[in-house]
């Protein structure tokens, strides 16, 4: 392996600074997070040295010095769905937008963003729940998210198709999340048996090919958590009447196998913590309640975000007469 030798492992307790814009949590939840998800043996932060040549490893540059380096047992298949999960993970947590050559390209006007996304994390660790993320009434956009894979311009769309498909799969005896953790032909053959109608059919196979592409190596409990909270968000958005009741409404919902707990704050903007099961609603709200001061500054000094428009129809125009 030659001078190549990992410097900062994922696990250990004592750590350096790696970035100015990352604090010693942050960059430990990265190195966790990017171990967990992408399927890594280890996780580690290099400074210095040659780029790692072994087709075992796949790494992005945290700064010009620094880089993020993930360890396989073998080399990879889906290397460069890999990689380019690993550059979006380190552009969440680092605020540096990462070229698709590794290389930092100036300082991150995701900043502000990245300091949310900790909060968040930080506040659903405490909280021991699946997910925390802040979004609003009416936009697709899902503001930030512990979650690095649900955040975006249009994460509550995405949140709102999934759960559709997902409760029309239940309806007619369908786990979704089973057919998550299967292969594809697993799954095709699961829908035949099934004899869903085409579109549902349909429908379903893309939602799952867009999600296995977007996470290829998590496990069962990890979709399940994602589920969660799409359908979390998803009763949230679809309630029209908490808009009249603001700022005093707060939702709880406490059921077998799922629970949230939402507060509104800053007149359009929603904090939604999701569980697997039952949660203490008493500790979950104060520590939700004492976190939103912090929680909204970030969010009000985000810049706007107008999200890329919805596919549509070309339509032809006639040439006016005369």
């Amino acid at each position: 392996m030659g001078s190549y030798a990992p410097v900062l492992m994922w696990n250990e307790e004592r750590i350096c600074s790696t970035s100015r814009d990352m604090s010693d949590g942050a960059l430990l939840r990265l190195l966790e997070i990017a171990r967990r998800e992408l399927g890594a043996d280890d996780a580690c932060v290099e400074i210095g040295g040659l780029d790692p040549e072994d087709p075992r490893f796949v790494w992005v540059k945290l700064s010009a010095h620094r880089r993020v380096v993930l360890r396989f047992s073998e080399p990879p298949a889906a290397r460069d769905k890999v990689l380019e999960r690993l550059r979006l993970l380190v552009e969440a947590y680092s605020g540096t937008i990462v070229a698709t050559t590794g290389t930092p390209t100036g300082p991150a006007v995701g900043l502000t963003q990245a300091l949310l996304n900790e909060q968040l994390a930080m506040l659903a660790e405490r909280l021991e729940a699946v997910n925390v993320s802040v979004f609003d009434d009416v936009s697709p956009v899902v503001w930030g998210s512990s979650d690095p894979f649900q955040r975006g311009e249009r994460g509550m769309d995405d949140a709102l198709r999934i759960e559709k498909v997902w409760e029309a799969c239940s309806r007619v005896g369908v786990d979704l999340l089973a057919l998550l953790v299967k292969e594809r032909a697993e799954v095709e053959q699961t829908l035949v048996d099934s004899r869903l109608p085409k579109s549902l059919s349909h429908a379903t196979m893309r939602e799952w090919t867009r999600l296995r592409a977007e996470r290829p190596t998590l496990g069962v409990e990890e979709w399940r958590a994602l589920l969660l909270s799409v359908r979390a968000w998803a009763r949230i958005r679809q309630n029209s009447k908490l808009k009249l009741v603001r700022p005093r409404a707060r939702i709880v919902v406490r059921q077998e196998g799922i629970g949230f707990l939402a507060k509104p704050f800053a007149a359009t903007y929603w904090i939604v913590a999701v569980f697997d099961g039952d949660f203490s609603e008493l500790h979950a709200e104060g520590m939700v309640v004492r976190a939103i001061p912090r929680i909204e500054r970030l969010v009000m000094a985000l810049p706007p975000l107008v999200p890329p428009p919805a596919r549509g129809r070309v339509l032809r125009l006639r040439r006016p007469k005369g």
